[in-house]
């Protein structure tokens, strides 16, 4: 069965190879650059494991995980870059479950993390939640999405896109926390990104999901959220939204919200 695993770390699509090796031992993957977002998410969803890439943090990652364990039970690994032990072992008192050096490779980061959350799952059997927007629910452990009664055939890296747009449901998600687990900086920058939206938009207007809006935040990333009816809309008629296009300004940024690919 696939667990669901948040990842922290503020290096975006340079921590790709642990990703990568994380996602072939049976994850899928939740992205965040920043603790503040990795709280949000954990308020939101039920996650398996919790993965907290030390870079940059120094002596504040025994903090991060202190305030992460507060808020899961599941295995939280620290991802250490040549940190003292006196560090190691903060991190390991804060409560994080492993802390694993820099020089293990990859896969064996994802063996690891697999083992801890079958040792945990095994003396406390979590309850899974699907992951809802509306009428959008997703099931991480099947790879399944439907809106309403309708299902979704979305191909692995649509669902995975679309998993972490959900999960992150009214914050911006930069190009480079889609850019998926085997992806370099230069392809988060490049077309995949639009691709995999310009196609997840025709899958959700086809099943008729007019109460998600899908944002562009133009040279930074996507927005997934509900609609805010319009006055038409409240009174019962509206236009075709595929057929209107609106143009925000928001926090200083050009958002342009279309169905139209």
């Amino acid at each position: 069965m696939t667990q669901l695993c948040l990842f922290i770390s503020a290096r975006g699509a340079a921590s790709s190879p642990v990703r990568g090796g994380i996602q072939q031992c049976g994850f899928r993957i939740v992205g965040v650059e920043g603790l503040g977002s990795a709280i949000d998410s954990l308020r939101q969803w039920g996650f398996d494991a919790v993965v907290l890439d030390s870079h940059g943090l120094g002596s504040a990652s025994a903090s991060g995980v202190r305030l992460l364990r507060a808020r899961c039970t599941v295995p939280i690994v620290v991802l250490d870059h040549g940190g003292t032990e006196e560090l190691q072992l903060q991190c390991l008192a804060a409560g994080a479950t492993d802390v694993i050096g820099q020089r293990v490779s990859p896969r064996l980061i994802g063996w690891k993390l697999r083992q801890l959350v079958q040792a945990v799952a095994a003396h406390r059997p979590v309850e899974r939640q699907e992951l809802r927007l509306g009428r959008l629910h997703l099931d991480p452990a099947q790879a399944t999405a439907r809106f309403g009664s309708t299902a979704l055939e979305l191909s692995a890296s649509e669902f995975d896109t679309l998993l972490v747009l959900v999960a992150r449901a009214g914050q911006l998600v930069t190009r480079t926390e889609l850019a998926g687990p085997s992806s370099s900086v230069q392809a988060a920058l490049g077309r995949s990104i639009d691709t995999r939206i310009y196609r997840l938009r025709r899958h959700l207007l086809a099943a008729g999901a007019l109460e998600l809006e899908l944002a562009t935040v133009h040279g930074r990333g996507y927005r997934l959220s509900l609609a805010k009816p319009s006055a038409d809309e409240a009174e019962g008629w509206a236009p075709p939204r595929d057929l209107r296009v609106a143009g925000t300004r928001s926090g200083g940024l050009s958002e342009r919200r279309s169905w139209r690919p």
